[in-house]
């Protein structure tokens, strides 16, 4: 449960959430074909922190784009670290790691940080801006952030 998914061309990926078990965080990744009505056949890169509640955002720029010649990339910002099994959570960690993964076949590794500990923040692309929008979420349960953040996506580390 609460985990973070974004459509990579024709697959959705999906990283992070918590066991219905025991509510421990997942740092797992994994990609699923709709077509095929499967997941993908190659071990996709785990998160370097295990989370859950996080905001997640598939960069994919094509021909159109100001900077069609990025590689396309998942990034991955914010969640919970914290173990808990309650639906919603009744207790979270925020984390303001920020992770970025270029697509076939890299690692994710830890790009820039937040100025926060962020839960369930979005996360939106501007392609114009090459950048990443990191908009709201929870700073701690039940108190909302109302900021924006910005990262640029021009010399990513991967």
């Amino acid at each position: 449960i609460d985990m973070t998914s974004c459509n990579v061309g024709s697959s959705l990926f999906f990283a992070g959430g918590r066991r219905t078990s025991d509510g421990s965080p997942f740092a797992t990744s994994d990609g699923y074909i709709p077509g095929i009505r499967s997941t993908t056949f190659i071990v996709e890169s785990p998160l370097n922190v295990a989370r859950h509640g996080s905001a997640v955002a598939c960069y994919i720029p094509n021909s159109k784009d100001p900077f069609p010649s990025d590689p396309p990339a998942i990034l991955i910002a914010g969640g919970s670290t914290s173990s808990n099994l309650i639906q919603p959570s009744s207790g979270i960690l925020p984390t303001n790691s920020f992770e970025y993964s270029r697509i076939n076949p890299s690692a994710f590794n830890s790009y820039a940080t937040l100025p926060y500990n962020l839960y369930y923040p979005s996360m939106e692309i501007s392609y114009d801006r090459r950048s990443a929008f990191v908009f709201g979420g929870e700073t701690s349960l039940g108190s909302l952030s109302d900021e924006v953040f910005s990262l640029d996506l021009s010399a990513p580390t991967t």
